[in-house]
């Protein structure tokens, strides 16, 4: 119902904010100079990527300007690679009128794309 087939690319190096079990190690509060140290923690890991395989002509993705190579960065504001193929398969089929919304990356830009999933007659 969106028009868009996916495909495997590969996996991308995902810098994640890790987060806090408690506040000691992460602030301190210098009394004396009257200044706090905040300090925020990442890792990076490699997760799994897709990108557009192919577009229907016509269809929902098509009218709304994604491409074929646009990689996935989010799919309704969650990240990609937190889904599994299943479940992103699952709700570009959902049901007619359902809004999407992803977050591609195209020639290094991020770009937001809205449309509503449409029955083919």
């Amino acid at each position: 119902m969106s028009g868009i087939d996916i495909v495997y690319d590969g996996k991308r190096l995902i810098k994640e904010q890790v987060k806090q079990q408690s506040k000691a190690p992460y602030s301190r509060i210098n009394t004396e100079k009257n200044s706090i140290f905040l300090e925020t923690r990442y890792s990076f890991k490699f997760k799994p990527s897709l990108k557009i395989n192919t577009i229907v002509p016509n269809s929902p993705a098509d009218k709304a300007g994604l491409k074929v190579n646009d990689v996935l960065l989010s799919l309704n504001n969650k990240p990609i690679y937190e889904y599994k193929l299943e479940e992103i398969i699952y709700k570009l089929r959902e049901k007619e009128n359902k809004k999407i919304k992803l977050k591609v990356l195209r020639e290094g830009k991020e770009l937001n794309f809205k449309f509503l999933l449409e029955k083919k007659i």
